[in-house]
């Protein structure tokens, strides 16, 4: 079993589950960049972090956010702005047959919430947040799901980029459909 998460700074570690999780820490709090499966609550023990103050999603499949009821608290939810809706009226998704059962737009999965959840911010390509020694920068990265976001980390003078899972482990890719989208250059 590998290692339950790796120290990239002095303020920032990632969590090694069904996914990855950024965790950005200020003294006893946290932000998470996405939650997985709830695992990240081992880590987050671990390191003596008492308060999961937000967490910011890189997209709305499952996998990137099944676990946010298993963290308790009034945590503050940011999704990317276009997946608003995916987050916060997912039963549109699962009760219109359309969407479960005519799926014709070439897209290989369909890993929506089971239940929705209630956002609090949604971010966009240029938007900035401030976070403890942090600065967040949302870049828009459409493919791995329409709406996707990526968020780059400026800490302890350092840059980090987190993506969702479109990239992981030791820089693999899940699918090439992910990198297909993208803004003209």
């Amino acid at each position: 079993m590998p290692d339950q998460f790796s120290r990239l700074s002095d303020h920032l570690f990632i969590h090694h589950g069904v996914i990855n999780v950024g965790i950005l820490r200020d003294g006893d709090r946290a932000l998470l960049i996405d939650c997985g499966s709830g695992s990240v609550q081992s880590t987050l023990d671990v390191l003596q972090i008492t308060e999961v103050d937000s967490i910011l999603f890189t997209h709305h499949h499952r996998d990137q956010a099944s676990g946010v009821g298993q963290l308790t608290g009034g945590i503050k939810l940011g999704v990317p702005a276009q997946e608003r809706e995916w987050f916060e009226e997912v039963e549109t998704f699962w009760n219109d047959p359309n969407t479960r059962w005519h799926l014709y737009n070439v897209h290989p999965h369909s890993l929506m919430l089971s239940e929705s959840v209630c956002v609090t911010n949604t971010y966009k390509e240029g938007d900035i947040i401030e976070w403890g020694d942090a600065r967040i920068s949302v870049i828009d990265t459409p493919g791995h799901t329409d709406g996707s976001v990526s968020y780059v980390v400026e800490v302890d003078g350092r840059l980090f980029a987190f993506c969702g899972d479109v990239i992981y482990d030791k820089g693999q890719i899940w699918e090439l459909y992910s990198l297909q989208k993208g803004n003209d250059v």
